[in-house]
């Protein structure tokens, strides 16, 4: 699976790896999604919810591959064409997901190629995860991200300290709809929050998002230039007055 955009277009590729599930016999497998991607695969009307996994490599992974399973294979993540690798350096050294993606992507790999890469925030060591065709190559010839020398070994063992932190926010809001909720989570008027999606600044899913009356579903993820990244993450109930109560994690 290329990358994708539209609804329509991950319909069309999801269709594929089912055809192609079905004809084999065999499990079908895209390469690495981003969020977006996951979140459009997720939402597809289909009727064949138990024969597909989205699996990045650990749980709660953000970006996934997707697997497609014919009707004879009980679907299972250990099929999965992932290889988790670790990286250990000096604690000094301070390395960015932004470092570790550009020494990857300087191997002339494609970005779908590579999962999702967590930094340890006591430093000195992380993970990433890969598409199998490009395991040996970063095995191979990762010395260095940037200028610190990195030891790389098979396997990834997924910590505490390198999974995301949160605030949490609650709020009561008329509706789902992405102006109310974008309003709570970065404290601003309705109005200013609808300036930020009119001017383009505002992303659902990792996709820019340009309707203030979008209804959210819980789980979807809001990236706001200048203000963070948040998780709509649950609606907890009502109001006596039938405003609505959220919950929403701000990623820090």
């Amino acid at each position: 699976m290329n990358k994708t955009g539209s609804p329509s277009q991950i319909a069309v590729k999801v269709r594929e790896l089912t055809v192609r599930a079905q004809n084999s016999g065999h499990s079908a497998f895209s390469f690495f999604l981003d969020e977006g991607e996951c979140a459009g695969v997720a939402k597809l009307d289909r009727h064949w919810d138990d024969r597909y996994l989205l699996y990045g490599g650990y749980t709660g992974a953000q970006r996934c591959i997707l697997g497609v399973f014919p009707a004879a294979q009980e679907p299972d993540t250990t099929g999965f064409p992932i290889v988790g690798m670790t990286f250990t350096y000096r604690a000094a050294d301070l390395l960015t997901h932004r470092d570790f993606l550009g020494a990857f992507m300087a191997l002339n790999i494609t970005r779908e190629t590579v999962g999702d890469i967590l930094i340890s925030r006591s430093g000195g060591r992380a993970v990433a995860f890969f598409y199998t065709t490009v395991a040996d190559c970063v095995m191979q010839e990762i010395t260095k991200i940037g200028s610190v020398g990195v030891k790389v070994s098979a396997g990834a063992a997924v910590t505490e300290d390198m999974l995301p932190r949160f605030e949490e926010i609650h709020a009561f809001v008329a509706s789902a709809r992405l102006d109310a909720v974008l309003s709570a989570a970065v404290k601003l008027s309705r109005g200013k929050s609808a300036d930020l999606i009119s001017r383009e600044l505002v992303r659902v899913n990792a996709v820019v998002c340009t309707k203030p009356e979008k209804l959210l579903d819980p789980g979807e993820v809001l990236s706001v230039r200048g203000y963070g990244k948040f998780c709509f993450a649950e609606i907890c109930g009502k109001s006596s007055k039938e405003r609505i109560h959220i919950r929403i994690k701000k990623y820090l």
